[in-house]
């Protein structure tokens, strides 16, 4: 697989999972699986000796030099023609029984299919650690009460183990979806040039029975589901793929962004694993920068667009190779992007460095006003009156902002207030510490889901 900058960037862009699984020769390796199972099938039900299909076996194992059939190819202008001929001559007279009946979309398609369920195997063993590490903290910090905010100003207190806990719950729709997905993708693309297996029935002798039965045979043989009807017009298999991966990178993007955000100086509540030889610029000594999580939204920039190059794929009558193009090159892409993503940010949140005081003392520098909507609430429930309520709470905050007060101080000296508290009912109120509903409780819950529905699956 290209990688830009080569060595440079490469754990940057990839992982060694994926540039294992989109190497050439497991590609390779992929078209001559699919060969010997077909041949192992059709010596099964009296087409082709024994012999050959052993000797197709055998081929699988050892694998076809790259470089003659990139010399092959060179002659041919056909992939998938230069790699049965170059099987052909590896195999010498048996090599007559290569490729009995399918077209090249027959092959090409469950290669890349084979390729996607090995990815998949990966990608969803790699999320589901993910998902474990993300819901043990939030369980560890689902009463460490910090700032929420809203267009990045104060709102209402939350705990840093809800928020981990949002990240979860998103996440294990995702890895839901990649699940459901992998049981719509592995099946058998297996039918001839049109769909009708009409090659097949010429091999068989017209013995329709015996067709099916190879198909399922061949399948069973590949792992994958046999198909009750020809695959190459669905286009929209690969295209799920792809979207889904990309709405994973974006929801990493998105914890890459909050933990910067959450790193600045002035807020400084959790910082990326960090240890001595890191730097964070080739200029000033002093710097830490959160660059491994802006990293994160910066790859999912690229994600996001992948969807629509596959989402547009188009196809004239039953089949041409328009499809091809971003088939190939998209959705290795998507895997290896969106798997470097998940390594890192596995990473980073497995050694996050989480400041539970400074949340705490974050929780004041608004000067108390993110207790306005308890003391509201409170109060429309005494007058029946929250309309009311909301317009005199607004005056109190807007007052204390202009003459640079606390909110307790405000609401301590308005006497309308005064009127239907006491000072300690006040002071209860204006505790932000209390105010966080029932974020523990969803915690709580949300792990069980995901114990349940993902970790015990």
């Amino acid at each position: 697989m290209y990688l830009p900058f080569g060595e440079l960037l490469k754990g940057s862009y990839t992982t060694e999972d994926m540039l294992r699984i989109f190497d050439e020769q497991n590609f390779i390796k992929k078209f001559l699986i699919i060969e010997a199972a077909l041949a192992k099938a059709q010596a099964e039900l009296g087409v082709v000796p024994k012999e050959a299909a052993d000797a197709i076996e055998a081929l699988s194992q050892r694998g076809l030099d790259p470089k003659k059939i990139a010399e092959t190819k060179g002659k041919a202008r056909h992939l998938l023609v230069s790699m049965m001929y170059t099987a052909a001559d590896e195999l010498g007279d048996y090599g007559e029984y290569i490729h009995l009946g399918p077209t090249t979309q027959d092959i090409l398609d469950t290669s890349l299919i084979l390729l996607s369920k090995e990815a998949l195997d990966v990608m969803i063993k790699d999320l589901k650690k993910l998902i474990e590490i993300l819901i043990d903290k939030a369980e560890k910090y689902k009463y460490t009460v910090m700032p929420g905010r809203t267009h990045s100003q104060h709102a209402v207190p939350i705990t840093f183990g809800l928020k981990l806990a949002f990240w979860a719950d998103e996440l294990k729709d995702h890895i839901k979806r990649l699940q459901d997905t992998y049981e719509r993708i592995t099946y058998l693309h297996l039918s001839g040039a049109v769909d009708t297996m009409a090659s097949f029935v010429q091999v068989f002798n017209g013995d329709k029975d015996k067709v099916f039965k190879m198909h399922e045979l061949v399948a069973k043989y590949l792992g994958l589901k046999p198909v009750y009807i020809g695959q190459h017009q669905r286009i929209d298999k690969f295209s799920e793929i792809v979207t889904n991966l990309s709405l994973i990178s974006s929801l990493i993007g998105r914890m890459g962004l909050e933990i910067r955000d959450l790193s600045a100086e002035e807020v400084k509540e959790v910082f990326e694993p960090w240890t001595k030889g890191v730097h964070g610029s080739s200029t000033m000594p002093q710097k830490r920068n959160p660059e491994p999580s802006e990293w994160l939204e910066g790859i999912a920039k690229i994600v996001r667009v992948l969807p629509v190059s596959m989402n547009s794929i188009t196809m004239q009558h039953e089949r041409d190779a328009t499809r091809m193009a971003p088939e190939f090159l998209v959705l290795p892409l998507a895997f290896t992007l969106v798997h470097a993503q998940v390594k890192s940010v596995t990473r980073i949140i497995e050694g996050l460095q989480v400041f539970e005081e400074n949340m705490r003392k974050n929780l004041y520098i608004s000067r108390g006003f993110m207790a306005a909507e308890p003391l509201m609430l409170e109060l429309a429930k005494r007058t029946g009156k929250k309309v009311t309520a909301h317009k005199i709470i607004y005056d109190i905050v807007q007052d204390a902002i202009n003459a640079n007060k606390t909110f307790e101080e405000a609401v301590l000296a308005n006497a309308d207030i005064r009127k239907y508290f006491t000072e300690n009912e006040l002071r209860e109120l204006l505790n932000m510490e209390k105010y966080i509903g029932t974020s523990v409780e969803q915690v709580e819950r949300i792990k069980s889901v995901i114990e349940k529905e993902i970790l015990r699956r």
